[in-house]
């Protein structure tokens, strides 16, 4: 009877990790309309995009999820990332701001690993305008950014109340 029953679960495990071995990864949409409403798409690669559909494109609030982790969840206009939307990556960073054209691009806040944080402009993914980046430690910058540095007029402000001002050169003062 022993043998018997042991017999039984072994078999019954050897099916069991057989079947998973044969599954085959679902592609396509997989839940929903995909086509007009809201639906599931996943691709070969892993990536997958839950949300609204008009024809046949990513159109109203969605999330996608990339096979290395990173996450968007916001608005799609004809397929595009277009309007508010929070990026986040696996290393832990996170945008919250707008979106157009599918890239970062407008007013946004984002949030670095390191712990500062940039408040401002963003145009194709990096600082560029008029915008403030805060350090963990207190430290706060307030002026112009060109390509994620600090460039042109600005002001350094310490937690001590200690402040530089002038004019800023790949990220260095300058001049007071």
């Amino acid at each position: 009877m022993k043998k018997l029953f042991h017999s039984i679960a072994i078999g019954i495990t050897i099916s069991f990790l057989l079947s998973c071995a044969t599954t085959e990864k679902k592609v396509g949409c997989i839940e929903g309309k995909c086509d007009e409403g809201y639906g599931v798409y996943v691709w070969e690669d892993g990536s997958k995009y839950a949300g609204s559909f008009k024809a046949g494109r990513f159109n109203g609030q969605g999330t996608f999820t990339w096979p290395d982790g990173r996450v968007y969840t916001g608005i799609y206009v004809d397929g595009k990332r277009q309007g508010y939307g929070v990026m986040s990556w696996p290393d832990g960073s996170v945008y919250k701001g707008q979106f157009a054209n599918d890239d970062i691009t407008g007013n946004g806040t984002y949030k670095y690993t390191d712990g500062k944080v940039y408040t401002g402009p963003m145009v194709k993914g990096k600082a560029n305008g008029k915008g403030v980046l805060e350090w963990p430690d207190g430290t706060r910058y307030e002026g112009e950014f060109i390509d994620n540095r600090m460039e042109g007029q600005g002001m350094l402000i310490y937690p001590d109340g200690r402040t530089l001002k002038g004019r800023f050169v790949n990220g260095i003062l300058v001049n007071e």
